[in-house]
């Protein structure tokens, strides 16, 4: 929309105002309203693991911290997941770890997750061996 403008000019706008700076009255270029789009189509387990997902630390996740971070067991995990890939709103790479677009991270860290602080010490307790 703007070519005239440095990459570093752009690049600092994002890093600013994030996906606000993506936005745009014109809905067919709004990356926001894009995305929601997608949310729409999902399953109530593919829209709570997708918010979820926006708040995990890190680059990437394995599905066994997945499924603590949702609280689903192992199986509906890898099937919700697979369903986000379906949406491309996350990829499995090929270390067999998921991953998330750092601007579809920020939307998804936007949407309401019913148990956000439960969700973050399953997340926690997940990596911790029992005494």
């Amino acid at each position: 929309m703007r070519p005239h403008l440095p990459l570093t000019t752009l690049a600092a706008e994002l890093r600013d105002l994030g996906l606000a700076a993506l936005g745009s009255t014109d809905i067919t270029v709004s990356l926001p309203t894009v995305l929601s789009w997608s949310l729409r189509t999902l399953t109530p387990d593919q829209t709570t693991a997708f918010a979820l997902l926006g708040t995990a630390p890190g680059p990437d996740i394995s599905l066994p911290a997945a499924s603590s971070l949702t609280g689903f067991p192992l199986a509906t995990t890898r099937t919700v997941l697979r369903g986000l890939e379906q949406a491309s709103l996350i990829y499995h790479d090929l270390h067999g770890r998921y991953r998330i677009h750092d601007l579809v991270r920020q939307y998804a860290a936007t949407l309401p997750a019913s148990d956000g602080d439960a969700a973050q010490r399953r997340l926690i307790d997940h990596g911790v061996d029992p005494l």
